[in-house]
């Protein structure tokens, strides 16, 4: 970490615990949870304050002190620690005590955060509770995503199509980069949307909670982004016109049209003007090729400002060119290529979709340079595991009789 370049500290937060939760509506102050070690030092490197554990009862009114208040509780970030219980007030004093270069430290951070009425900026990870805090859920976990397909060159996700939160919170929790509830070939709805979201976050904060559209339709976008999700897979995006009313229903104005109104993705209003800014800079569109007409037109749906991915549909691409399924057919290889190569060559980000869970397939796309790769969905990963557990156990039967 670099030094504040107004105060000249260091300031470090680690985080030792389990999980992150994003809390509503609750506020109490003055709480870390146990596994943080938070160092604040000067500019000669001397550490001056370093506590881990303990409750100091005497220093918990510090907690109160302006942008150094610590709301283990608040609307924003909970952290969970290994062990459970409470821990250093004392940790809250130092915070308050050094409060500003707090601030001006985090604002060079991930995500965004309204802290004593600042904007501010936070990442996962980050051991600083205020009196008003509002997190920007897209902001701090599309730098997640976005850091993963920097690092590693691609991230890899998944689709949820039985509308069980079960499932999304097991699957968030396995490790995927993102989910994408499928609500184009499922009942889903946005009620229920909106709860799976909730079960991604429970399950891993760090998974970017996606939402693959029923259709293009700027209604129906508006409310799939207000519930939560950080980015959208729109379907059949086979013209230039039919990207600009996808990016135009993600996008807040300057940049699009999307409506303001108090929902979960501002922090149900709490964070109207923040959230705003951050999210236009935060949220992820993927526009689906799977289409012919969309392999033609792949130029200009490409150069719409906006437009992060292209997401191969093989399937319907296929049917598309009377070849369904027919995915060794030289045509269709041809097609799939044709919007990978263009995308390499325009630095968008190319991604497909690996159906059934082959991960000698996902290692073959992360190789060829795809970015974006979807592995299965709940349902094959479910119907995949029955059957081979029942392979394994009347085999078993079969060898001890």
């Amino acid at each position: 970490m670099g030094d504040d370049p107004v105060h000249g500290h260091i300031i470090a937060a680690q985080l030792r615990g389990s999980c992150m939760y994003v809390h509503m509506f609750r506020y109490t102050c003055g709480v870390l949870r146990n596994g943080f070690t938070v160092r604040i030092d000067d500019d000669s490197g001397d550490m001056r304050r370093r506590q881990q554990g303990g409750k100091d009862p005497m220093e918990q009114g510090a907690a109160h002190n302006g942008a150094g208040v610590l709301a283990g509780h608040a609307f924003g970030v909970r952290f969970h620690g290994q062990q459970g219980g409470d821990c250093g007030h004392g940790v809250a004093r130092v915070l308050a005590k050094h409060s500003r270069t707090l601030v001006r430290y985090i604002q060079q951070k991930r995500g965004m955060i309204r802290c004593g009425g600042r904007a501010v900026k936070a990442s996962y990870g980050s051991s600083v509770h205020t009196r008003s805090v509002v997190i920007s859920l897209a902001g701090r976990i599309m730098e997640s995503l976005k850091a993963g397909i920097a690092s590693r060159g691609h991230v890899v996700g998944s689709f949820v199509n039985t509308g069980s939160p079960i499932c999304a919170e097991i699957m968030a929790r396995a490790g995927f980069d993102f989910l994408a509830v499928d609500a184009e070939h499922s009942p889903v709805d946005v009620p229920q949307t909106f709860s799976l979201i909730q079960a991604i976050a429970s399950g891993n904060p760090a998974c970017a909670p996606l939402v693959r559209l029923p259709h293009t339709g700027y209604a129906e976008i508006k409310r799939y982004m207000d519930a939560g999700a950080v980015g959208v897979i729109a379907p059949m995006v086979n013209t230039r016109a039919q990207a600009e009313e996808v990016v135009a229903a993600v996008k807040y104005p300057p940049f699009g049209r999307r409506g303001v109104g108090y929902c979960r993705a501002n922090g149900y209003g709490t964070a109207i003007a923040e959230g705003v800014a951050a999210d236009n800079d935060a949220t992820f569109v993927c526009v689906q090729a799977e289409h012919v007409d969309a392999v033609n037109n792949l130029d200009e749906i490409i150069a719409v400002p906006g437009v992060d991915a292209v997401f191969i549909g093989p399937y319907d691409l296929s049917a598309s060119m009377g070849l369904t399924a027919q995915f060794d057919h030289p045509d269709v290889i041809a097609a799939i290529s044709r919007i990978h190569t263009t995308c390499q060559a325009k630095g968008i980000i190319s991604g497909i979709h690996v159906v059934q869970p082959d991960p000698a397939a996902v290692a073959r796309y992360i190789r060829d340079g795809y970015g974006f790769i979807a592995c299965g969905l709940d349902i094959t990963f479910l119907a995949n595991a029955c059957s081979d557990g029942m392979t394994r156990i009347r085999q078993g039967i079969a060898d001890a009789g």
